[in-house]
């Protein structure tokens, strides 16, 4: 509690005033309310004859004034400081001070806050906002006043409260925070017991936290409410809740998937906007969620988030993988989907036709169909159309709205995306969302998918997101909750730097260094952890033979390379170069940072490439390098005699390092940057030192 405060009065639930560290006692209700009314206008003056009718309006003017002034009387003489925050001259104002500190003031401006938040779709300060909003509401505006005055007060600050427990909810929902968002919902309902939209809220955040059972039992209550006071029954939306919530188990444990181990940090507008995606389709408009980024961001483990959120909620999510090795096998997505247990049990239901063309797909449906015919060879396109058919009938029949879901969907097969363009156009509201991860370098070498996004974006059926690694805050928190514990502010600084935010790098970084440590603090260069060397070898294989050899050069020079030291630096003609840097650029290897300017994207990808380049080919690469930047900058060595040193040293030429250590020196001091020079100068004398070592040793073995 803040002593500073002389002052602390609340009006939200009822009436309380303390001054210091006393209760003034103020049980006369009119005297309540004009203190409540003067607050609530503290931004203008109020002129005595407007209060008297405000309060006394059957009383004759001349009665209802002095009532006005033996009502001020009795409160200056029950409460004297009373002058130090009413202006009490010829009209009255409630004078705001800093040392006051009044419930609905405090409400209001919480409210405020969070609303400029949202603006800036700064969700974790709209949440903290909405959560003090909340926690200042402590009921109506003084409930036992009557006047005409403050109906319409109580009414706007009640609906603002709702709609703050409404927002507060949402938010708390999509964090996971389920048991908060209960606490909310819970709240929300007790303001209105009539409210059917709050029991479904209620019944969804119970099956969300695995507890069908209880969201069951709000249902009873729900129906028995409804019945008892008003003589009617559950809307349908209500009871199509329930009916979904019936197919559930009784408890729903949590959904054990390896996206899972990784916490989600810093994706709460990513997720708020595939909840919109999904509000979107189940409102009856077939919608494509796009979710896009660099390997290992984190795209599959959003798309999982989601999915979880909605299979709780007893919607059918059916899931498909694509795979670069598997040669794009035709309709390997739709297999898979085929065989979510609630789209196979309904494909079990179908006339035979259908179920004859999906036995092409599902050789399983023979075992618990013996007597399906097989079908015939597809020969005529009519088959195809037909195959279409039936794969959509055994979608289409499935409870909706549902989630087709597939992973790495750069990968598809084109009879898949065919017939996913048939299914979303020539069935636009069956309310279906297709969720699909997708790593952006590879779209364009899919042309039936740029298609079918393409038709997409036309109709305005798409919502795209493109992941960004993580900033230096969530990755401290993501590196916190993978290691189970608390790091501080430096592990947590060079994490980053180590990682540029890339949620995979961290997690699995963090994960080696526990093997080696109870806590890690060091986060090396060298023997990266076997899932990220793998990401980026993946990528790496796809890159052509001329390619990859240009991208050992770049890892060479270093994180960032100019096209000119580059067209130095090998054997390669400039047309060769250009298409190899953009080949590297689709594959988003290298960034574009200025004219003829490039760098990794990553500086873990520079790593990975520089430690495949055999010792005897690295030290050719910074020879060559060494002697293309003396020819580029011939005349000016002395803005890159720093960086020429270290690919002399690297190219096994102390002597000519050490030359250019003193040339960096120099050139360091005459800037006065002594901390430079200094360590320039120590390089030069460390090599000189290592070589006359070795040329002493030499010596006396040829002696």
């Amino acid at each position: 509690m803040n002593d500073s405060l002389t002052l602390r009065l609340s009006l939200l639930g009822g009436f309380h005033l303390r001054h210091g560290a006393e209760t003034v006692e103020m049980h006369a209700s009119r005297m309540q309310a004009l203190l409540a009314y003067l607050v609530m206008h503290s931004q203008t003056t109020v002129s005595r004859q407007r209060l008297a009718f405000l309060f006394w309006p059957d009383s004759r003017e001349s009665q209802a004034k002095t009532n006005l002034r033996q009502l001020l009387h009795r409160l200056r003489q029950l409460f004297p400081p009373i002058e130090d925050f009413i202006d009490f001259e010829h009209t009255l104002q409630w004078r705001d001070d800093a040392r006051v500190q009044i419930d609905v003031r405090a409400f209001r401006e919480a409210l405020a806050e969070a609303g400029e938040a949202a603006a800036g779709q700064q969700i974790g300060r709209e949440r903290a906002a909405l959560a003090r909003a909340a926690a200042c509401y402590g009921g109506p505006l003084l409930p036992e006043c009557y006047d005409a005055w403050i109906e319409p007060e109580r009414a706007s600050l009640q609906q603002a409260y709702a709609h703050a427990l409404q927002r507060l909810t949402t938010l708390l929902e999509q964090q996971g925070a389920y048991v908060d968002a209960l606490a909310q919902a819970q709240r929300l309902l007790a303001l209105d017991e009539f409210d059917e939209a709050s029991y479904r809220l209620l019944m969804r955040l119970y099956a969300l936290n695995g507890d069908r059972a209880k969201a069951l039992h709000v249902y009873n209550r729900c129906a028995a409410i409804l019945q008892e006071e008003l003589g009617v029954g559950p809307e349908s939306a209500t009871r199509e809740l329930r009916e979904r919530l019936r197919r559930l188990p009784k408890r729903s444990p949590p959904r054990q998937t390896r996206a899972k181990e990784i916490p989600l940090v810093g994706r709460e507008e990513a997720l708020a906007e595939a909840h919109g995606a999904w509000r979107k389709a189940s409102a009856g408009a077939n919608h494509l969620l796009i979710i896009s980024g660099e390997a290992g961001v984190g795209k599959t483990r959003l798309a999982e988030e989601l999915l979880t959120w909605a299979e709780r909620q007893g919607y059918v999510a059916a899931r498909a993988s694509c795979y670069e090795a598997e040669g794009r096998l035709a309709y390997g997505p739709v297999t898979q989907w085929l065989q979510n247990d609630a789209i196979y049990e309904t494909l079990l239901t179908l006339p035979q036709v259908w179920q004859v063309d999906a036995l092409r797909l599902l050789p399983r449906l023979r075992a618990d169909l013996p007597d399906l015919p097989r079908p015939e060879p597809l020969t005529e396109s009519w088959q195809r159309q037909r195959l279409f058919a039936a794969m959509t009938q055994a979608v289409l029949s499935t409870p909706q709205p549902l989630i087709l879901f597939v992973d790495d969907i750069q990968w598809c097969d084109e009879d898949t995306l065919a017939w996913l363009h048939y299914l979303l156009h020539f069935h636009p509201s069956a309310k279906i969302l297709l969720l699909a991860t997708i790593r952006i370098e590879a779209l364009h070498s899919n042309e039936a998918l740029l298609s079918l996004l393409l038709t997409m974006r036309r109709h305005g059926c798409v919502t795209e997101l493109e992941l960004q690694p993580l900033d230096k805050e969530h990755t401290g928190l993501l590196a916190q909750g993978v290691a189970g514990k608390e790091l501080s502010r430096e592990a947590s600084e060079a994490l980053y730097r180590r990682t540029e935010g890339n949620p995979l790098f961290i997690s699995e970084i963090v994960r080696a260094a526990l093997v080696d440590s109870d806590a890690p603090t060091d986060w090396r260069d060298e023997n990266l952890p076997g899932r990220v060397q793998a990401v980026i070898e993946q990528r790496l294989t796809r890159l052509s033979p001329s390619t990859r050899r240009l991208l050992s050069l770049c890892a060479v020079i270093g994180r960032e390379f100019r096209f000119e030291t580059l067209s130095h630096s090998c054997d390669e003609d400039t047309e060769t170069i250009l298409n190899s840097l953009e080949e590297l650029w689709e594959q988003r290897i290298i960034r574009e940072q200025g004219p003829m300017t490039y760098d990794f994207s990553h500086g873990i990808i520079r790593d990975v490439v520089r430690g495949e380049i055999v010792s005897v080919r690295r030290v050719l690469l910074h020879r060559r390098v060494a002697e293309a930047l003396e020819e580029v900058h011939a005349g000016h060595l002395e803005g890159i005699s720093g960086r020429l040193a270290h690919h002399w040293e690297e190219a096994g030429e102390p002597l000519r390092a050490v030359a250019c250590h003193l040339q960096a020196g120099l050139a360091a001091q005459h800037l006065y940057a002594n901390r430079d020079a200094e360590h320039h100068l120590q390089q030069g004398r460390r090599l000189c030192r290592a070589y006359l070592s070795e040329d002493i040793a030499y010596r006396q073995e040829m002696q």
